[in-house]
């Protein structure tokens, strides 16, 4: 996705991307992690805010940051893409050992 936004006219050193461990939840604890992640992207960039677009898993701590974290202060704008956002059914093929699976079944009945 960097190479398509680059290839727009987008300066490659204004676009980053964050990796995180999907063992770990998405919500509570990736979210603090991408904070810190925010944090380091506008000290480097000297920007008071940035833009978002998650994708998948990718999409539930960001949310998270953006609805409960510090977010609304630092993200501009947020674009999820094909995130699990009312949890997915396929979820439950990893749950046994993976905490991001267990954090996407849909809910039921709530």
């Amino acid at each position: 996705m960097r190479t398509d936004f680059a290839r727009s006219g987008y300066p490659e050193d204004r676009l980053f991307a964050w990796s995180y461990n999907t063992s770990k939840s998405t919500n509570e604890v990736l979210s603090g992690q991408f904070e810190t992640y925010i944090h380091t992207v506008l000290v480097r960039t000297g920007a008071r805010q940035v833009d978002l677009v998650a994708h998948s898993l990718g999409s539930l701590p960001t949310r998270w940051h953006v609805t409960f974290g510090d977010g609304r202060d630092m993200v501009a704008h947020w674009a999820s893409l094909a995130g699990p956002n009312h949890g997915t059914d396929l979820a439950w093929f990893c749950a046994a050992w993976d905490q991001g699976c267990r954090d996407m079944p849909p809910r039921r009945g709530s």
